[in-house]
């Protein structure tokens, strides 16, 4: 696929054009996240924030809350894990009951014990990826 970019002056609007064959799922993907602007927030020391997803390493449930992991700070998200889940566009994936994961935070992947896999984050962080998941995260990745 061909991506061009042409920068305008400030009095002209801004516009995506999308020049496509037939209208398949990767389309609707790409659509899907250029027009959602979703925020989630956060909660860290009595403060509530406005969290960019894709500053978002991962997200987990632990004792019934929702945690939100960043490259150097962790928020509270009020909210279930699937409940955050479909608001989140992009390239999360599930990778376990109490995980969702952020794909573009991948360096890599290996295969573990009993069919699963571990994800390496480019944080230095691992997050496993128990077997249910395995095949999405192999179809998503196009392995």
């Amino acid at each position: 696929m061909k991506v061009t970019i042409k920068q305008v002056p400030k009095d002209i609007p801004e516009e995506i054009t999308i020049n496509c064959h037939a209208l398949d799922e990767s389309i609707v993907r790409i659509v899907k996240r250029l027009s959602e602007e979703s925020e989630l927030v956060g909660y860290l020391n009595g403060a509530i924030y406005r969290i960019n997803p894709n500053d978002v390493y991962y997200l987990e449930t632990t004792e019934g809350n929702t945690f939100a992991y960043l490259k150097e700070k962790v928020y509270e998200i009020r909210l279930s894990l699937n409940a955050v889940g479909e608001n989140l566009s992009g390239n999360f994936l599930r990778c376990s009951k109490s995980m969702i994961v952020n794909l573009d935070k991948m360096i890599k992947v290996k295969p573990d014990l009993g069919g699963r896999m571990v994800a390496f984050l480019d944080n230095d962080e691992k997050v496993l990826i128990s077997r249910q998941y395995v095949k999405a995260l192999k179809d998503r990745m196009g392995i």
